[in-house]
């Protein structure tokens, strides 16, 4: 049996989420297919708000650093 991946966990947290705006949508989905692409250390903010379509102050506000963005994206799998 294949173990659920954790794109698999962050799509389906995603699709039930009623409180997350289009924004913040666009910033954790890029920051999770450049952290898979690039590695966490080598992803910058500013490659995560040109992926979004999101200025990088945008990035910001919401996720104070790259780890909270890492968390958010982690938070399904540790809720299973």
């Amino acid at each position: 049996m294949e173990r659920p991946r954790i794109r698999d966990y962050f799509q389906q947290d995603l699709s039930q989420n009623e409180t997350i705006t289009p924004k913040q949508r666009a910033i954790l989905q890029a920051s999770l297919d450049l952290f898979a692409e690039k590695g966490f250390d080598q992803t910058s903010t500013s490659d995560i708000a040109q992926r979004a379509g999101v200025a990088e102050g945008t990035v910001y506000r919401r996720y104070k650093t790259k780890a909270a963005l890492r968390d958010a994206i982690l938070a399904p799998i540790a809720a299973h």
